[in-house]
């Protein structure tokens, strides 16, 4: 379950992105902040947020056309049309992996390969490079 917490002294507001005894690493819209744990004035239990959410909000936001289905439980593949590179993405939850390929759009259909296959930890560094490629 998603952990939202509010640090008054900063006016600072976002999501638990890790915690010890010590720190808590607060990742809001702009950023990741560390904090003292004793800063933390309100722990506010969000309701459950779909995995995907992010990272088909992030497309959205960048005016791509997407196309995305699920291969399972935990498991979904995307279609991403960009200005010059088709990119396709795999995103495992249940793994924790996130993998791209790219194709060039000028590319004869018969020409056309995949090129790039990159993987990923998290899916933070995917969103990343989906919107580089998609955006080249």
């Amino acid at each position: 379950m998603n952990q939202m917490v509010e640090v008054k002294e900063m006016n600072l507001v976002g999501k638990v992105y890790d915690q010890n005894e010590k720190f808590i690493w607060i990742e809001t819209t702009e950023d990741i902040y560390v904090v003292k744990a004793e800063m933390v004035t309100e722990i506010i239990e969000a309701a459950p947020e779909a995995p995907e959410a992010a990272f088909e909000a992030a497309m959205e936001a960048a005016g791509f056309e997407w196309d995305g289905y699920s291969e399972g439980d935990g498991e979904i593949s995307y279609m991403i049309k960009g200005f010059t590179y088709d990119v396709m993405c795999s995103l495992d939850f249940n793994y924790g992996i996130f993998s791209m390929d790219t194709t060039h759009k000028g590319m004869e259909k018969e020409e056309a390969e995949w090129h790039n296959a990159k993987e990923f930890k998290k899916l933070n560094t995917l969103i990343r490079n989906v919107i580089k490629w998609a955006e080249k």
